[in-house]
């Protein structure tokens, strides 16, 4: 799928393989920006367990690439982490210095982050963010 036609009103799957819904068929009902980010509103088309009323529907933003197959294909994983987890213990510290908490999204992309989702984008590595802060060890 092209960049272009990945936020493109109607349907569409998530490609991104580290999304809680990836490979899930959505319906993409308006195009939105978070930031300098092309996104999208979604509606997650319910399986068949689901249940089908509209009260149950779930609708999520979600950046266009994360809709672009080839985007997403091109999103390589490795099994030795990039960076330190000293280095990013010393972020933290720095973050919470600075008054900035880590539990609480940065006012921009606030929209965008839900369960799951990995501060990345394409042609980046990385683990899932699992929301957790790193903790500092007493030394």
């Amino acid at each position: 799928m092209h960049p272009h036609t990945a936020c493109q009103l109607g349907p569409a799957v998530i490609a991104y393989r580290f999304h809680p819904f990836f490979d899930r068929q959505v319906a993409v009902l308006r195009r939105i920006r978070n930031g300098d980010q092309p996104a999208v509103i979604v509606l997650v088309e319910p399986l068949e367990t689901d249940a089908e009323d509209e009260e149950s529907q779930l609708r999520i933003s979600v950046p266009c690439w994360m809709l672009d197959e080839a985007a997403c294909a091109s999103i390589v994983s490795r099994d030795v982490p990039r960076i330190d987890g000293d280095a990013l213990v010393s972020l933290q510290g720095l973050l919470d210095q600075l008054g900035m908490p880590s539990g609480q999204p940065h006012a921009e992309s606030g929209s965008m982050m839900a369960k799951g989702d990995r501060h990345e984008t394409p042609g980046t590595t990385g683990a899932p963010h699992s929301g957790a802060r790193p903790k500092a060890t007493d030394t």
